[in-house]
């Protein structure tokens, strides 16, 4: 019922099959937990199991009848058909029906009678032989070559324009087409609603409501990195955990420190909002961040981090994979459109979660350098070369990050267990999660510069200190249809947004005096609170979700 760490690690096959090279078409009904794509394979039944043919087909949550053409490379007497891809997705998926026939291949003919090119439907492609599918995906790659690199030039030799130019994000157009603009863009969504019918539909919808803090398959980001183009700057101009998933305040904090650790160039929230009712004192949408709290709350200090270069790396030793375009159609052939997972590079999905990755487009293949991180059953993490330190948790879904003058932790928690590095024990909150910031203000430069795991340095010397503190979210009732939070339908509630102000005990670290004040709404000072032997508490009684800490 959970999610694995690779697409591969759920999977079914049957053996004993005799195949000869040519196509074969299998056929059976499929029930998909969610909406989206499954493996199917023919390989060999024993080491090397070499995949002799494959495709993507896709499935939904309502019974439906598949079929996919598998173009085999060469005849196998112990042959097996392998369903798989599943690994990644939660629930469960049921099949039936399944039968396997040889079938004819249209090799077609270059001109029919009246001397013209018959053209090759999408649908039918994989009816035709290898060398037309390739030469069918090298017109497509060429047509979209031409046309983004026409409008680069039209833009910046006819027109002008100074500022670079972008074309559409690399999920949707290959990067050996992307590769012609100044900046490669890139979009993502943790938990995108899913509607009913495929329609944008406000009554039928769901968002998953699970936090993405620890999850085995690193959520977002290294489907994110795997759309990167060496060489090029590299921006993320979508990225959101949509509402109403009460776990919302992780979404600027972890994107804003992985984003720089692999040394990417923005990111940017969409949206701010897509109406102009300034007075409303509740979120009504899945993206707005304007009417959401504790989005609103954690950004400041998850821009800093990132504008700032507190979790930037200071070795950075990329693990680099060339693709020359050549392969990059074969995979494309192979997987469909959308190869960029690195699951397709023979990568890890974890990996790219804490490992700078480039992956080159390349014209000629090379060797490029490799670089491998450290992982386990539990947990994580970065290796020693690199600064700063990363704990991505399975066990605990939960990830600590220490930057130079940021730390955060985000995930589950319970009564009595220390979070971070200051003995912060939080008491439990309604989901036992909750996402603590701790930011300095006044970072020194030369404890910026020191090299090593010592990061307590800047906090022991910064004079003033923003602590954010946040957990669950929601407005007030607001109209949930189940026990799970994955929709309100139309009824998204009213004012007020009810935020969880987590209660917790901080040492302060440094010594000294302090003073510390909760901060209003925009950031002011509103309230002293009392500060005693360098030990703070924060809770709700404080109405806030921030704080500030003057060292006197």
């Amino acid at each position: 019922d959970e999610p694995g760490t690779e697409s591969w690690h759920v999977q079914f096959s049957t053996g004993g099959l005799s195949i000869k090279e040519g196509a074969y078409e299998v056929k059976f009904r499929a029930k998909a937990p969610v909406d989206g794509s499954i493996f199917v394979g023919l390989q060999q039944s024993a080491s090397p199991w070499k995949l002799l043919g494959s495709a993507n087909v896709n499935v939904g949550t309502e019974w439906r009848d598949v079929s996919a053409i598998l173009n085999i490379s060469a005849a196998e007497e112990k042959a097996r058909l392998t369903i798989s891809g599943m690994g990644l997705t939660e629930g469960h998926f049921e099949f039936s029906d399944f039968s396997l026939k040889a079938v004819g291949v249209d090799g077609g003919l270059l001109r029919d009678e009246k001397g013209r090119v018959p053209m090759v439907r999408k649908r039918d492609l994989s009816r035709t032989t290898l060398a037309k599918q390739r030469d069918w995906q090298e017109f497509i790659w060429d047509t979209e070559t031409v046309y983004w690199n026409g409008m680069r030039d039209f833009l910046k030799k006819e027109l002008g324009v100074r500022a670079p130019i972008v074309g559409t994000q690399g999920a949707w157009s290959p990067g050996h087409v992307q590769a012609g603009m100044d900046v490669i863009d890139s979009h993502a969504y943790w938990q995108h609603p899913s509607f009913e019918g495929g329609d944008w539909n406000p009554e039928k919808w769901t968002v998953k409501n699970i936090p993405m803090a620890g999850a085995k398959d690193g959520g977002t980001l290294p489907g994110l990195a795997a759309q990167r183009v060496a060489g090029k700057p590299f921006i993320c101009t979508e990225y959101n955990h949509p509402a109403p998933n009460t776990y919302g305040a992780e979404t600027a904090p972890l994107i804003a420190a992985f984003a720089a650790l692999q040394d990417w160039d923005g990111v940017f929230l969409f949206a701010y909002s897509h109406n102009d009712q300034w007075q409303q004192e509740h979120f009504d949408s899945f993206f707005d961040i304007a009417r959401h709290p504790v989005k609103m709350a954690t950004l400041p200090a998850a821009a800093v981090s990132f504008r700032r270069g507190d979790f930037d790396t200071e070795l950075l030793h990329p693990k680099a994979i060339s693709m020359e375009r050549g392969e990059a159609i074969d995979r494309t052939l192979e997987f469909g459109p959308n190869f960029a997972f690195t699951a397709h590079f023979g990568v890890p999905l974890v990996e790219t979660v804490l490992v700078p990755t480039d992956y080159r487009v390349t014209f000629d293949a090379v060797q490029s350098p490799g670089y491998r991180t450290s992982y386990g059953g539990n947990q994580i993490f970065a290796p020693d070369s690199y600064k700063p330190d990363f704990f991505w948790w399975l066990d605990k879904h939960s990830v600590d990050l220490y930057g130079r003058g940021s730390i955060a932790t985000i995930g589950k928690t319970s009564a009595g267990i220390p979070i971070g590095i200051y003995g912060t024990v939080p008491w439990r909150t309604r989901q036992n999660w909750i996402c603590l910031q701790w930011t300095a203000l006044d970072p020194a430069p030369e404890l910026r510069a020191r090299q090593g795991n010592d990061f307590t340095s800047q906090f022991s010397a910064a004079k003033h200190i923003l602590i954010t503190a946040t957990a669950s979210i929601e407005n007030t009732n607001m109209g949930w249809k189940n026990a799970e939070k994955t929709s309100v339908g139309r009824d998204w509630g009213k004012p007020p947004v009810l935020v969880e102000g987590p209660a917790a005990t901080i040492d302060l670290p440094g010594g000294g005096k302090f003073k510390a004040w909760a901060l209003d709404e925009r950031g002011q000072r509103r309230e002293e609170i009392p500060v005693r032997d360098a030990k703070l508490e924060i809770g709700p009684q404080f109405k806030t979700l921030w704080y500030e800490v003057e060292r006197q």
